[in-house]
């Protein structure tokens, strides 16, 4: 592994030891099911959380898709996978070199793109594990030109750091960036 995916999985390490993301509150727990629910996905198949930290939200996944649907987690983090798999033992969590072997229907991310050091490389592993007519879902915080945030953070002269990936003033130090819905069409 390189260096920088190294240092990205250490500093996920210690946030987790810390209980970093234990859990988010139910009304937004309850807004991605209603949206996972709606969905025109098929009936049954195979679902993966990409970037699953602790697996809230794999498990909220399992719970929208209902009983004919798998549902696998996976992340950076170690520790993660082992919180999830004592939390969440109705879904499968597994380290990202144990997905090739499958193929996934439906892939879901909740607030995991921005902590991404290399995103093409990411998606295109992503890209791997895909069913042919597999459907997604990236939930990330909105960098788009218009939105609340963009123009909260544009009130302060410092507010969006250009050379850091247009990241905003009060963002998570894990976040590198701010992705724009535009960013996200070229990476795929």
């Amino acid at each position: 592994a390189s260096d920088v995916y190294k240092r990205q999985t250490e500093f996920y390490e210690t946030r987790y030891a810390q209980g970093y993301m234990d859990d988010w509150p139910l009304f937004k727990k309850q807004r991605v099911f209603e949206i996972v629910r709606r969905l025109p996905l098929p009936t049954s198949g195979i679902a993966l959380d990409f970037g699953c930290g602790n697996g809230v939200f794999t498990e909220v996944l399992r719970q929208a898709l209902g009983p004919s649907w798998a549902v696998v987690g996976t992340d950076v983090s170690r520790l993660a996978l082992e919180q999830a798999r004592a939390r969440y033992p109705s879904c499968r969590f597994v380290e990202a070199d144990q997905l090739a072997a499958q193929k996934f229907d439906f892939f879901f991310s909740h607030h995991v793109l921005e902590h991404v050091f290399d995103l093409p490389v990411a998606l295109s592993r992503l890209d791997l594990v895909l069913a042919p007519e597999a459907k997604g879902l990236h939930i990330l915080p909105c960098g788009n030109e218009g939105s609340f945030e963009h123009w909260l953070a544009s009130l302060r002269r410092d507010g969006i750091d250009s050379a850091q990936g247009n990241r905003f003033f009060h963002d998570d130090e894990g976040h590198l960036g701010r992705l724009t819905t535009q960013d996200l069409r070229l990476l795929y």
